[in-house]
């Protein structure tokens, strides 16, 4: 049996089903996969290893990789291969609304289905899952069923086609001829069950509806109608929605470990709920119409966070809303030799002030657009993460990058500790609650502060820390947040600044100083949409346009965006697909069409950045 090669992430697409996501090569191979939960030790994990297990199914007669498309409004996928004589379309998908059927189906998590056009086709399909990250599993056939069976851990293939197990090789492969006018249906499902393919293809079905009608409530909420990037806007929502969990929880990307530098050891695990990507997220979801993620996020985060005090709020939590486990490596894995590959996160205690900026945010959109009720148990929520801010905000911290370094007094960080204030002193005023005068007093101590220290007038800047020199495209953000008014003369020194410093064109690096770690990293693909966003709201809209086209031709055939792009611009790098990028190009196109005149009068963007305090 041949093993897969590792592909470049451009060449994968994304299934899921809320509780997992799998990702599919161009080579019909199901590379990723973690059972059964996003964070759960993976079961094919060829992503990272082409020995810790895989599920291929292709043409017998030909390797070279098919062509990937999603159906319209869905994430369902195909992938089709063009042969000799005709095409052979393999679809994948993780079932959805199962509900409809009888229960036991929701044990049913990937399905996939086998076509052909033309003439009739040999197929070869090869099932060799490894679980827990590329142990050898025991395999046995019975009942028209494979077992697969690590530990206390079963999973189950069902097949149309009959199987030929190999213990040895501990896999099972199938060679089957499929004609024109037949289907194969393959199966991997978590209890042994008897299935029928007129009961997959309605799961299908039902599994393509449930995402069409969550895609069409979204856009009956907006009143823009469609403009030249929609389908790309489309699948960032779509992304972002396969990383949300039932409970309100929202991951930070599928994956772990592909790396921020190929061959480097910057691989970390994202799998969690970073709270500042997960409100971000739910804030670009809240602007495309879907706002019940944003307040089930909240919900989510209010049960998480009462284990611990406002003032030690943590900078991530697990989907289920538990601590994040210690990092540990697994050192005989790495994405095209990137090694070790990490599980848990180190990070998972660093105080990073950012963090209650971005919650608050989150709080102020889901209030202000009627999803959220401020009653007395979100405002102790809100007077909670207040009171913290304005006793911690002086504190140095790890910073919005995590630095594996002492703390220091960061520009952003202050900035987000003032982003709190500021939303929290418009909650309470805008809906009759009692405002303490202290939040007053520290929201302008923090101002003043990030103005006198947090400036350099030599680099005509922003810095990442205070009286540093190092610039960072955090800086960015200061009139997104509405901070400063685009036309600050600080703001525009500091936007010229990232464009001549960090940035080659379209492409943005996160800061040109030292990290205390090895290894260059590649373009930040946030920062280039936090540019973009920058320059359409400071007036540069021509500009900002020519780097969203540029972007463009950065995402994968699919419309998907990983967290960096290769130094030499030619390939997508690190945890795929993050959230933090294609919220990027959802708010960076936010800020283009309203530079424009695209929206509507009652349709502005739901940023929070919209509002000056002076």
């Amino acid at each position: 049996m041949k093993l897969p090669e590792q592909l470049w992430l451009e060449d994968y697409g994304l299934v899921g089903d809320l509780r997992s996501a799998a990702l599919i090569g161009a080579d019909g191979s199901v590379s990723w996969l973690c059972l059964p939960n996003l964070d759960s030790p993976s079961v094919f994990g060829a992503l990272l290893d082409a020995e810790a297990g895989f599920w291929r199914i292709r043409p017998a007669e030909s390797e070279t990789s098919g062509k990937q498309r999603y159906w319209q409004g869905s994430n369902v996928l195909d992938t089709t291969f063009d042969l000799p004589s005709g095409q052979v379309t393999l679809t994948d998908f993780m079932p959805l609304g199962a509900g409809t059927l009888q229960s036991d189906l929701k044990a049913v998590r990937l399905i996939r289905r086998v076509q052909v056009t033309g003439a009739a086709c040999d197929m070869v399909a090869d099932f060799a899952p490894r679980p827990q990250y590329g142990k050898a599993a025991r395999f046995n056939a019975e009942n028209g069923l494979v077992s697969v069976q690590h530990g206390q851990q079963m999973w189950f293939l069902w097949s149309s086609q009959p199987h030929e197990v190999s213990k040895e090789k501990h896999a099972a492969q199938v060679h089957f001829t499929l004609q024109p006018d037949q289907t194969a249906w393959f199966a991997l499902i978590e209890q042994p069950l008897s299935l029928e393919p007129e009961v997959l293809k309605e799961l299908l079905d039902d599994t393509h509806r449930t995402w069409a009608n969550w895609l069409a409530a979204g856009q009956s909420r907006r009143t823009l109608g469609d403009h030249p990037h929609r389908d790309l806007e489309i699948r960032s929502a779509l992304v972002l929605k396969l990383l949300s969990s039932p409970g309100g929880a929202i991951a930070a990307a599928p994956t772990t470990s592909l790396p921020e530098v190929l061959g480097g050891s910057r691989n970390w695990d994202y799998r969690y709920c970073w709270l500042r990507d997960s409100t971000f997220t739910a804030q670009a979801l809240h602007h495309l119409g879907h706002r019940e993620e944003a307040a089930d996020l909240l919900k989510w985060f209010g049960k998480a966070s009462r284990r611990s005090k406002p003032r030690n709020l943590k900078i991530a939590y697990t989907i289920a809303g538990e601590a994040v486990p210690a990092e540990r490596a697994l050192k005989w894995l790495g994405y095209k030799g990137s090694r070790p590959v990490h599980i848990g996160n180190g990070a998972r205690n660093q105080k990073q002030l950012d963090v209650y900026g971005e919650v608050m945010a989150a709080y102020f959109d889901s209030v202000r657009y009627g999803k959220m009720e401020l009653d007395d148990q979100v405002w102790q929520e809100i007077s909670g993460l207040a009171g913290a801010v304005c006793d911690l905000w002086k504190r140095p911290d790890k910073g919005i990058w995590e630095a594996r370094q002492p703390g220091q007094q960061h520009t952003y960080s202050k900035l987000m500790c003032w982003v709190a204030l500021d939303r929290a002193v418009k909650l309470g005023e805008q809906n009759g609650r009692k405002v303490p005068g202290k939040w007053k007093k520290e929201r302008d101590a923090v101002r003043e502060m990030i103005l006198d220290r947090g400036f350099n007038p030599d680099l005509n800047s922003f810095t990442q820390t205070f009286g540093g020199t190092t610039l960072d495209a955090t800086s960015l953000m200061i009139p997104l947040m509405g901070f400063l008014p685009p036309d600050d003369v600080r703001v525009l020194g500091t936007l010229k600044a990232v464009q001549e410093h960090l940035a080659d064109g379209a492409l943005v690096r996160r800061y040109n100083g030292g990290d205390g770690m090895e290894g260059q990293e590649g373009y930040f693909i946030l920062c280039s949409f936090w540019l973009i966003s920058a320059e359409a709201l400071c007036g540069q809209v021509k500009l900002a346009q020519q780097h969203f086209d540029e972007m463009l031709g950065h995402c994968s055939p699919l419309g998907l965006l990983a967290e960096e792009i290769t130094p030499d611009g030619e390939h997508l790098l690190g945890n795929f697909p993050q959230a933090y990028s294609h919220v990027g190009l959802i708010n960076a196109l936010a800020y283009l069409q309203q530079a424009q005149g695209r929206f509507e009068q009652d349709d502005q963007p739901l940023l929070s950045g919209t509002e000056v305090t002076e």
